[in-house]
């Protein structure tokens, strides 16, 4: 089904035109969260301009099972976004060919990622494939960019966003804790909503990550509180885990999500009843926050304790909030999270306040009384 904000290929060609410094460094980010999207990487190394012991290479990359863009094995990846493909393409294929750094390029994949469209990029792959120099050579074009975007629905959105468009209907991890987060001021921080609860959000990122799909209750203070410490968790404690979630606002998107082939976290934030069962039978995890206290002790259920309020203290601290007034706030909620969050909502200092005012305001207070008769009054 065709949808408005969903990317195509003509968009990612020319998204290096527009940013060209910023494809530039956003293109690694997007080809490693495609592969963490539907792959399980063993080994994944995005290597940096300083790395010395496999320098040169973008990526370095094993997995057990492959799929259409990602090959079994070991890989390394070059990435490029330049107006000419072909001729970065060639560079790093002769570089790395006559020094591979330590790799045993008879058994390892050779991928090149373009931006661009390169409308002859099958004849390049079949040239050098058959040299039989590498195990294999392949090349992902904008093209190919487009189709896995398609497949990984949480990275498409993300990726959407960057690129100016407003997808509907769900929001990726990013999107869903910068609403949240950004309604106070300052903005919260993932440490006030763990606040001490650390076993916890350590117990849900190891079902996460050690499990079979399934679906998961997480009991908080209130609904909310339990959906912000999922976020919270995820986002600093499973950074791999981030390509794959989805925040579902209705029930059509829902029915859409559970139909993607790449596995996904689901954390639906709409009230109809679902047969969540369908989406883990489709390979998904289903992440429900709850407040309602019936079948807490069931296994596999999340149940939150209170926030520790020194945790919390600290946490408002690090937000930039001073420590005297951080205890007040704390002991006046009694520590908890949502009555917090709306004296944060009130915090924004005032613009009287602020230092670059503080002279006109000292004038001010030291003014008595006005007296017009005065010669030196101005």
């Amino acid at each position: 089904m065709s949808k408005g904000w969903f990317v195509n290929a003509y968009e990612i060609h020319h998204w290096a035109d527009e940013n060209p410094r910023k494809a530039q460094e956003e293109l690694p980010d997007l080809v490693a969260r495609l592969i963490r999207a539907n792959s399980k990487p063993k080994y994944f190394r995005v290597l940096s301009g300083d790395e010395v012991t496999l320098h040169g290479y973008d990526m370095i990359l094993e997995v057990d099972e492959g799929n259409s863009f990602v090959p079994a094995g070991t890989s390394v990846w070059e990435i490029g976004t330049g107006k000419n493909p072909k001729k970065k393409a060639e560079k790093d294929y002769q570089d790395r060919t006559k020094n591979p750094y330590g790799i045993d390029i008879k058994n390892t994949t050779f991928v090149f990622v373009t931006s661009r469209k390169w409308r002859d990029k099958n004849e390049w792959e079949i040239e050098k494939n058959a040299e039989g120099k590498w195990k294999r050579v392949r090349v992902l074009d904008a093209v190919d960019l487009k189709e896995w975007l398609h497949q990984c629905p949480a990275v498409h959105r993300w990726f959407a966003r960057k690129i100016g468009k407003r997808p509907k209907g769900a929001f990726d991890i990013g999107q869903a804790w910068d609403e949240w987060r950004s309604a106070t001021e300052p903005s919260s921080n993932e440490n006030l909503v763990i606040a001490g609860r650390t076993e916890e959000a350590k117990k849900f990122i190891q079902k996460l990550k050690n499990e079979s799909p399934s679906v998961i209750r997480v009991f908080g203070e209130s609904k909310d509180g339990a959906y912000t410490l999922i976020l919270a968790s995820i986002i600093k404690k499973a950074q791999e885990l981030l390509p794959r979630v989805l925040i579902i606002n209705d029930a059509k998107e829902w029915l859409s999500a559970i139909e993607s082939e790449s596995p996904l976290i689901l954390i639906p934030s709409f009230d109809n009843t679902m047969n969540w069962r369908l989406a883990v039978n489709k390979g998904h995890w289903v992440i429900l926050p709850e407040s309602n206290p019936q079948n807490r002790n069931q296994d596999g259920n999340i149940v939150l304790p209170r926030p520790n309020k020194q945790s919390l203290i600290k946490a408002l601290i690090e937000m930039g909030i001073d420590e005297e007034k951080a205890q007040k706030m704390v002991r006046d909620t009694k520590g908890f999270i949502t009555p917090l969050r709306r004296l944060l909502g009130d915090f924004k200092e005032p613009k009287w306040a602020q230092p670059e005012n503080a002279t006109n305001l000292i004038t001010a207070l030291l003014i008595g009384a006005w007296d017009g008769k005065n010669d030196h009054a101005t």
